[in-house]
C-alpha cells in the first residue's frame, strides 16, 4: 500500500516539475475561431513558471496566446480560460491539468482509507 501511495507522490511530482523543465508551448492566433486551423496558428515555446497558454473568446473573436498572468472567467459562454500543458489553449473547452492530476490522486489515495 505504502509503495503504491508513494509512486503515486513521486510521479504527480515528476508531472508537475516536468513543465518547468521543458517550458510551455502554446498556440498563438488572433481571430482564429473555434475550432480553427492548427497550420495557421503560430507556435509559442518559452521556459520558466507560472506560465499558462490563454484562450480569450468575445462576442464574435477568439484570440490563443500565452501569458503569465491569467485570471479565468466565464461570462454568457464568453470569457478567458487558462491552461498549463502543451497546445491545450488549441481545444474547444480547457481544463486545468493540474486539477485533473489532483482529482486522480485523491481518488487513488481514497481507496486506501
Amino acid at each position: 500500500m505504502y509503495v503504491l501511495l508513494n509512486t503515486l507522490l513521486i510521479v504527480t511530482i515528476l508531472l508537475f516539475a516536468s513543465q518547468y523543465a521543458f517550458g510551455l508551448t502554446c498556440y498563438s492566433c488572433a481571430d482564429c475561431g473555434d475550432p480553427f486551423d492548427v497550420t495557421s496558428a503560430s507556435n509559442i515555446t518559452v521556459n520558466g513558471t507560472n506560465l499558462y497558454c490563454k484562450k480569450t473568446q468575445g462576442a464574435s473573436i477568439i484570440d490563443r496566446n500565452i501569458t503569465d498572468i491569467c485570471e479565468p472567467f466565464t461570462v454568457g459562454g464568453n470569457g478567458v480560460q487558462c491552461c498549463q500543458t502543451d497546445f491545450c489553449n488549441g481545444v474547444t473547452h480547457i481544463f486545468s491539468s493540474n486539477s485533473l492530476i489532483f482529482i486522480f490522486l485523491i481518488g487513488s489515495i481514497s481507496k486506501f482509507i
